[in-house]
Protein backbone atom coordinates (compact mmCIF):
# COMPACT_ATOMS: atom_id res chain seq x y z
CA UNK A 1 0.00 0.00 0.00
CA UNK A 2 1.29 3.45 -0.87
CA UNK A 3 -0.20 6.87 -0.17
CA UNK A 4 -2.55 6.62 -3.15
CA UNK A 5 -3.83 3.06 -3.20
CA UNK A 6 -3.91 -0.27 -1.43
CA UNK A 7 -2.73 -2.14 -4.49
CA UNK A 8 0.21 -2.05 -6.89
CA UNK A 9 -0.07 0.28 -9.88
CA UNK A 10 1.80 -0.26 -13.12
CA UNK A 11 3.49 2.34 -15.29
CA UNK A 12 1.83 3.81 -18.37
CA UNK A 13 3.84 6.05 -20.69
CA UNK A 14 2.03 9.16 -21.90
CA UNK A 15 2.90 12.72 -22.88
CA UNK A 16 0.99 15.78 -21.68
CA UNK A 17 -0.98 16.07 -24.92
CA UNK A 18 -2.16 12.47 -24.51
CA UNK A 19 -3.17 13.23 -20.92
CA UNK A 20 -5.31 16.15 -22.11
CA UNK A 21 -6.77 14.06 -24.95
CA UNK A 22 -6.92 10.47 -23.65
CA UNK A 23 -7.13 7.69 -26.20
CA UNK A 24 -8.13 5.08 -23.62
CA UNK A 25 -10.79 5.34 -20.94
CA UNK A 26 -10.18 7.92 -18.23
CA UNK A 27 -10.79 5.24 -15.60
CA UNK A 28 -8.01 3.10 -17.02
CA UNK A 29 -5.55 5.99 -17.06
CA UNK A 30 -6.33 6.74 -13.40
CA UNK A 31 -5.36 3.17 -12.55
CA UNK A 32 -1.75 3.68 -13.66
CA UNK A 33 1.31 5.63 -12.68
CA UNK A 34 1.81 7.93 -15.64
CA UNK A 35 5.37 8.38 -16.86
CA UNK A 36 5.87 11.51 -18.96
CA UNK A 37 9.66 11.38 -18.80
CA UNK A 38 11.99 8.84 -17.20
CA UNK A 39 13.83 11.67 -15.40
CA UNK A 40 10.69 13.12 -13.83
CA UNK A 41 8.31 12.01 -11.10
CA UNK A 42 5.48 9.63 -11.95
CA UNK A 43 2.04 11.21 -12.02
CA UNK A 44 -1.46 10.11 -11.17
CA UNK A 45 -4.17 11.53 -13.41
CA UNK A 46 -7.83 12.00 -12.48
CA UNK A 47 -10.47 13.29 -14.87
CA UNK A 48 -13.67 15.33 -14.57
CA UNK A 49 -16.92 13.86 -15.87
CA UNK A 50 -16.29 15.13 -19.39
CA UNK A 51 -12.89 14.77 -21.02
CA UNK A 52 -13.63 16.84 -24.12
CA UNK A 53 -12.20 20.37 -24.15
CA UNK A 54 -10.35 20.07 -20.85
CA UNK A 55 -9.02 23.48 -19.85
CA UNK A 56 -9.08 23.61 -16.01
CA UNK A 57 -6.07 22.00 -14.37
CA UNK A 58 -5.20 21.23 -10.74
CA UNK A 59 -1.64 20.25 -9.90
CA UNK A 60 -1.77 18.54 -6.52
CA UNK A 61 1.00 17.69 -4.05
CA UNK A 62 -0.38 15.56 -1.25
CA UNK A 63 0.92 15.55 2.31
CA UNK A 64 2.87 12.85 4.09
CA UNK A 65 0.40 10.12 5.01
CA UNK A 66 2.13 9.40 8.33
CA UNK A 67 1.04 12.88 9.40
CA UNK A 68 -2.36 13.11 7.71
CA UNK A 69 -3.33 9.44 8.29
CA UNK A 70 -4.37 9.25 4.64
CA UNK A 71 -2.58 5.99 3.77
CA UNK A 72 -4.06 4.56 0.58
CA UNK A 73 -6.63 7.37 0.29
CA UNK A 74 -5.06 10.00 -1.95
CA UNK A 75 -6.40 8.31 -5.06
CA UNK A 76 -9.98 8.80 -3.84
CA UNK A 77 -9.21 12.31 -2.61
CA UNK A 78 -7.77 13.27 -6.03
CA UNK A 79 -10.64 11.63 -7.91
CA UNK A 80 -13.19 13.51 -5.80
CA UNK A 81 -11.41 16.80 -6.58
CA UNK A 82 -11.60 16.11 -10.29
CA UNK A 83 -15.31 15.32 -10.27
CA UNK A 84 -16.49 17.92 -7.75
CA UNK A 85 -14.54 20.86 -9.17
CA UNK A 86 -14.62 19.88 -12.86
CA UNK A 87 -10.83 19.89 -13.07
CA UNK A 88 -8.20 17.62 -14.55
CA UNK A 89 -6.17 16.70 -11.46
CA UNK A 90 -2.48 15.93 -11.91
CA UNK A 91 -1.07 14.44 -8.70
CA UNK A 92 2.57 13.69 -7.95
CA UNK A 93 3.27 10.08 -6.99
CA UNK A 94 6.53 10.48 -5.08
CA UNK A 95 6.61 7.21 -3.15
CA UNK A 96 9.95 6.22 -4.72
CA UNK A 97 11.50 9.58 -3.78
CA UNK A 98 10.73 9.48 -0.06
CA UNK A 99 14.37 8.82 0.83
CA UNK A 100 15.38 12.23 -0.51
CA UNK A 101 15.96 15.13 1.85
CA UNK A 102 13.33 17.84 1.57
CA UNK A 103 15.14 20.37 -0.59
CA UNK A 104 16.25 17.61 -2.99
CA UNK A 105 12.70 16.28 -3.09
CA UNK A 106 11.29 19.75 -3.72
CA UNK A 107 13.80 20.30 -6.51
CA UNK A 108 12.47 17.16 -8.22
CA UNK A 109 8.92 18.45 -7.69
CA UNK A 110 9.85 21.71 -9.36
CA UNK A 111 11.60 20.04 -12.27
CA UNK A 112 8.50 17.93 -12.90
CA UNK A 113 6.10 20.84 -12.38
CA UNK A 114 8.00 23.10 -14.76
CA UNK A 115 7.95 20.45 -17.50
CA UNK A 116 4.19 19.89 -17.07
CA UNK A 117 3.46 23.62 -16.93
CA UNK A 118 5.31 24.42 -20.16
CA UNK A 119 3.69 21.48 -21.91
CA UNK A 120 0.25 22.64 -20.77
CA UNK A 121 0.91 26.10 -22.22
CA UNK A 122 2.11 24.48 -25.45
CA UNK A 123 -1.21 22.65 -25.62
CA UNK A 124 -3.38 25.73 -25.19
CA UNK A 125 -3.93 25.77 -21.41
CA UNK A 126 -3.51 29.30 -20.04
CA UNK A 127 -1.88 30.12 -16.70
CA UNK A 128 -5.24 31.44 -15.41
CA UNK A 129 -6.60 27.90 -15.66
CA UNK A 130 -3.88 26.26 -13.54
CA UNK A 131 -4.35 25.89 -9.77
CA UNK A 132 -1.82 24.51 -7.29
CA UNK A 133 -3.13 22.51 -4.33
CA UNK A 134 -1.24 21.10 -1.36
CA UNK A 135 -2.24 19.63 1.97
CA UNK A 136 -0.18 19.42 5.17
CA UNK A 137 3.49 18.84 4.23
CA UNK A 138 2.46 19.18 0.57
CA UNK A 139 1.94 22.90 1.23
CA UNK A 140 5.65 23.23 1.99
CA UNK A 141 6.45 21.84 -1.45
CA UNK A 142 3.94 24.26 -3.00
CA UNK A 143 5.75 27.12 -1.25
CA UNK A 144 9.04 25.93 -2.74
CA UNK A 145 7.50 25.81 -6.22
CA UNK A 146 6.18 29.37 -5.90
CA UNK A 147 9.57 30.67 -4.77
CA UNK A 148 11.33 29.06 -7.73
CA UNK A 149 8.74 29.96 -10.35
CA UNK A 150 9.85 33.60 -10.13
CA UNK A 151 13.22 33.01 -11.79
CA UNK A 152 11.53 31.23 -14.71
CA UNK A 153 8.73 33.80 -15.05
CA UNK A 154 6.15 31.10 -14.39
CA UNK A 155 2.81 32.19 -12.99
CA UNK A 156 -0.39 30.58 -11.80
CA UNK A 157 -3.61 32.31 -10.82
CA UNK A 158 -4.66 30.40 -7.70
CA UNK A 159 -3.55 28.06 -4.97
CA UNK A 160 -5.40 26.12 -2.27
CA UNK A 161 -3.65 25.15 0.96
CA UNK A 162 -5.24 22.59 3.26
CA UNK A 163 -4.02 22.80 6.88
CA UNK A 164 -0.60 24.23 5.93
CA UNK A 165 2.57 23.82 8.01
CA UNK A 166 4.19 27.20 7.59
CA UNK A 167 6.03 28.29 10.76
CA UNK A 168 8.68 25.62 11.39
CA UNK A 169 8.17 26.19 15.11
CA UNK A 170 7.77 22.53 15.99
CA UNK A 171 10.79 21.92 18.20
CA UNK A 172 9.95 23.16 21.68
CA UNK A 173 9.49 26.91 21.29
CA UNK A 174 6.79 28.76 19.42
CA UNK A 175 5.05 32.13 19.45
CA UNK A 176 1.80 30.27 18.67
CA UNK A 177 0.00 29.35 21.89
CA UNK A 178 -1.45 26.11 20.50
CA UNK A 179 2.11 24.83 19.96
CA UNK A 180 3.33 25.75 23.44
CA UNK A 181 3.66 22.74 25.73
CA UNK A 182 1.07 23.77 28.27
CA UNK A 183 -1.56 24.28 25.54
CA UNK A 184 -0.86 21.47 23.06
CA UNK A 185 -4.00 19.38 22.52
CA UNK A 186 -2.43 16.87 20.12
CA UNK A 187 1.12 16.13 21.24
CA UNK A 188 1.33 13.02 19.06
CA UNK A 189 0.66 15.05 15.89
CA UNK A 190 3.25 17.66 16.84
CA UNK A 191 5.77 14.87 17.50
CA UNK A 192 5.12 13.42 14.03
CA UNK A 193 5.57 16.82 12.40
CA UNK A 194 8.78 17.65 14.30
CA UNK A 195 10.22 14.21 13.50
CA UNK A 196 9.31 14.62 9.83
CA UNK A 197 11.11 17.92 9.38
CA UNK A 198 14.10 17.05 11.58
CA UNK A 199 14.77 13.77 9.74
CA UNK A 200 13.98 15.06 6.23
CA UNK A 201 16.28 18.07 6.35
CA UNK A 202 19.96 17.71 5.58
CA UNK A 203 21.24 20.55 7.80
CA UNK A 204 19.83 22.34 10.83
CA UNK A 205 19.90 25.60 8.89
CA UNK A 206 17.31 24.10 6.51
CA UNK A 207 14.77 24.39 9.33
CA UNK A 208 15.10 28.17 8.91
CA UNK A 209 14.72 28.12 5.13
CA UNK A 210 11.93 30.21 3.61
CA UNK A 211 11.76 27.72 0.75
CA UNK A 212 10.33 25.25 3.28
CA UNK A 213 8.38 27.42 5.74
CA UNK A 214 6.37 30.28 4.27
CA UNK A 215 6.20 32.36 7.44
CA UNK A 216 9.97 32.90 7.20
CA UNK A 217 9.41 34.85 3.98
CA UNK A 218 9.56 38.64 3.93
CA UNK A 219 8.00 39.09 0.50
CA UNK A 220 4.79 37.40 -0.66
CA UNK A 221 4.50 39.18 -3.99
CA UNK A 222 5.04 35.83 -5.76
CA UNK A 223 1.96 34.34 -4.09
CA UNK A 224 -1.22 34.07 -6.20
CA UNK A 225 -4.79 34.29 -4.93
CA UNK A 226 -4.83 31.87 -2.01
CA UNK A 227 -7.55 29.87 -0.29
CA UNK A 228 -6.46 28.45 3.08
CA UNK A 229 -8.66 25.76 4.62
CA UNK A 230 -8.01 24.53 8.14
CA UNK A 231 -10.04 22.72 10.80
CA UNK A 232 -10.88 24.76 13.88
CA UNK A 233 -9.53 21.89 15.98
CA UNK A 234 -6.16 21.81 14.21
CA UNK A 235 -3.21 22.73 16.44
CA UNK A 236 -1.67 24.51 13.42
CA UNK A 237 -4.67 26.80 12.84
CA UNK A 238 -2.96 29.85 14.40
CA UNK A 239 -0.09 29.78 11.92
CA UNK A 240 -2.54 29.35 9.03
CA UNK A 241 -4.29 32.49 10.27
CA UNK A 242 -0.96 34.31 10.40
CA UNK A 243 -0.17 33.39 6.80
CA UNK A 244 -3.60 34.59 5.72
CA UNK A 245 -3.02 37.87 7.58
CA UNK A 246 0.32 38.40 5.81
CA UNK A 247 -1.18 37.70 2.40
CA UNK A 248 -3.85 40.34 3.10
CA UNK A 249 -6.31 40.77 0.22
CA UNK A 250 -4.77 37.85 -1.68
CA UNK A 251 -6.03 35.38 0.92
CA UNK A 252 -9.26 33.83 2.09
CA UNK A 253 -9.19 31.69 5.24
CA UNK A 254 -11.89 29.09 5.87
CA UNK A 255 -12.20 27.36 9.24
CA UNK A 256 -14.03 24.04 9.15
CA UNK A 257 -15.99 23.34 12.37
CA UNK A 258 -15.09 20.18 14.32
CA UNK A 259 -12.28 19.35 11.87
CA UNK A 260 -8.68 18.37 12.57
CA UNK A 261 -5.44 17.89 10.66
CA UNK A 262 -5.92 15.50 7.74
CA UNK A 263 -9.68 16.01 7.40
CA UNK A 264 -9.60 15.36 3.63
CA UNK A 265 -9.94 11.65 4.48
CA UNK A 266 -13.12 12.36 6.45
CA UNK A 267 -16.43 10.83 5.36
CA UNK A 268 -18.64 13.35 7.17
CA UNK A 269 -20.99 14.56 4.43
CA UNK A 270 -21.74 17.95 5.98
CA UNK A 271 -18.05 18.68 6.56
CA UNK A 272 -17.17 17.69 3.00
CA UNK A 273 -19.91 19.86 1.49
CA UNK A 274 -18.80 22.78 3.63
CA UNK A 275 -15.30 22.99 2.22
CA UNK A 276 -16.28 21.81 -1.27
CA UNK A 277 -18.66 24.74 -1.65
CA UNK A 278 -15.94 27.19 -0.55
CA UNK A 279 -13.54 25.71 -3.11
CA UNK A 280 -16.11 25.94 -5.91
CA UNK A 281 -16.68 29.62 -5.13
CA UNK A 282 -12.93 30.24 -5.12
CA UNK A 283 -12.27 28.44 -8.41
CA UNK A 284 -15.12 30.28 -10.15
CA UNK A 285 -13.74 33.75 -9.27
Amino acid sequence: MNDFDKELKYNLYRNVKEILHPTISKRNISNYKIIINEDLMPLRIFYPKRVSNIENIVIYIHGDAKITNCHGKYSNISADMALEYNQLVISFDYENYNDLKLLDLYSKFYETFKYIYLELLENGITEEKITLIGDSTGTNAVNYLLNNMVKDNIKISKQILFYPLVSGEYFGKSKFSSLQEEHITDKELLKKVSNYFSTKTKYKKDLKDENIFALLKKDFSNYPETLIICGNGDIFLEEAKKLSELLQEKSTLVEIPFAFHGFLKNNDVDMIKDFQNKIKEFLMK
